[in-house]
């Protein structure tokens, strides 16, 4: 055991080693090339040569840094619009959490139509329209770990097999994620009446939540021509999740107590 310890603490310094020595900080400014003046709203990418892929991490991450976009707890939305719908390679995407499991590396072009026209069906929301870059005759797969420190430990794994054969390509991913969360919430309401002020405070300290979900999904898509594609898709979603919360309140009237309460409440859940 204290072998293992001492390997995974050299594994970590060395990580963090090469992480430090990879930084770099670049600085610049963007301007008009008639006028010289400074451009506004810009969007600034950092590429990978030779294939001018994102440095980022996942399709999530890429959306984050366009202009207009708030990502947030796994949730997407433009200023003015809320959330917008979003097409993968003209395929209307249902969950958003399959962006996670896209890689930058995988993306081509993203563009955000605020005003979309009656093709999309958008009802005022705004549309983002990503593509993905042509996959090459053959076999691949890609396997992501990801850790997050909080209170807790968080982690989720992603693995991507697919085959390519002209226009035919054959998928299937795996996406595992277990996030877990301790929050300290404090509330209060005060009641004025003619006669008589009633102050109400609901205190849950440290209460903790946990969630912990799959997906398996397999299918196929067959390219027509440049605008058309055929395809089928299987998903298999599980998610389980449980908190414990305990409750304290306490009521005062006029500024003297008048009633206390303790409770915890415990809920689980599978999907």
């Amino acid at each position: 055991m204290r072998s293992i310890k001492i390997l995974t603490i050299i594994l970590f310094s060395t990580l963090l080693v090469k992480a430090a020595s990879a930084a770099v900080t670049i600085s610049g400014k963007i301007t008009e090339k008639t006028t010289g003046n400074p451009l506004e709203f810009a969007n600034i990418l950092l590429l990978s040569m030779p294939d001018s892929t994102y440095i980022s991490g996942t399709a999530t991450d890429v959306l984050q840094r366009m202009p207009g976009i708030v990502t947030e707890n796994d949730k997407i939305s433009v200023f003015g619009k809320g959330t917008p719908i979003v097409y993968v390679n003209n395929r209307k995407i249902r969950d958003l959490s399959e962006l996670e499991r896209l890689e930058s590396s995988e993306i081509s072009t993203v563009e955000l139509i605020t005003n979309p026209g009656a093709k999309y069906d958008a009802e005022g929301r705004a549309v983002l329209l990503i593509k993905t870059k042509t996959k090459i005759n053959g076999f691949s797969a890609q396997i992501t770990e990801r850790l997050r420190q909080g209170f807790y430990l968080g982690n989720n794994e992603n693995l991507n097999i697919s085959y390519t054969h002209n226009k035919l390509n054959l998928f299937a991913t795996y996406f595992h994620n277990y996030n877990k969360q301790r929050v300290t919430e404090n509330h209060y309401f005060t009641l004025n009446n003619m006669d008589s002020v009633w102050h109400y405070r609901a205190l849950m300290p440290n209460y903790w939540f946990s969630n912990n979900s799959q997906q398996v999904s397999t299918g196929f898509d067959y390219s027509l021509n440049d605008k058309h594609a055929i395809g089928g898709q299987y998903q298999y979603y599980t998610q389980n999740h449980k908190d414990i919360i305990p409750i304290n309140t306490t009521t005062d009237l006029n500024g003297m107590p008048y009633e206390e309460s303790y409770s915890q409440s415990y809920r689980k859940g599978n999907s």
